[in-house]
């Protein structure tokens, strides 16, 4: 299937709003919420691809996956306030320029302090890359 920003909204697909700093490098992102389950999305570009290999960087992806465990958390947490404090990521098939990747972060565990997340970011059928990481709650400014 081919994916735009037209269809993507078609879909029920939200503009994730334009993060700040080095997140923006990468953005835009895409969320939506079916039957309480979050998903967040990126449609793989150029420029966020290995032009010698033509599959998608790591960075690009390890960037995705930050952003949708911190996602999950501040929608649980119900503010943004959080840090990665660990992430672990497994590159476990290639993903390229069109693909729209997805991801449904689930909490693990949540104590007072931190925020235990583990994820799959699918690319069509096949799983990109799975993910574990510790947020760390940051109090409210």
């Amino acid at each position: 299937m081919t994916h735009s920003p037209a269809t993507l909204v078609a879909d029920g697909w939200q503009n994730y709003p334009a993060p700040h700093g080095f997140s923006a490098t990468v953005a835009p992102f895409w969320f939506r919420v079916v039957d309480d389950v979050l998903s967040l999305g990126l449609l793989v570009e150029k420029r966020h691809c290995n032009e010698h290999l033509g599959t998608t960087h790591g960075g690009a992806l390890m960037t995705f996956a930050d952003v949708a465990g911190g996602f999950a958390v501040s929608r649980a947490l119900g503010h943004s306030r959080c840090a990665t404090i660990q992430l672990q990521t497994h590159f476990t098939a290639a993903s390229r320029e069109g693909d729209f990747i997805q991801c449904e972060p689930q909490i693990v565990r949540q104590t007072r302090d931190v925020l235990f997340v583990r994820g799959l970011i699918h690319a069509g059928e096949r799983v990109a890359v799975g993910f574990d990481g510790i947020w760390k709650v940051l109090a409210e400014r």
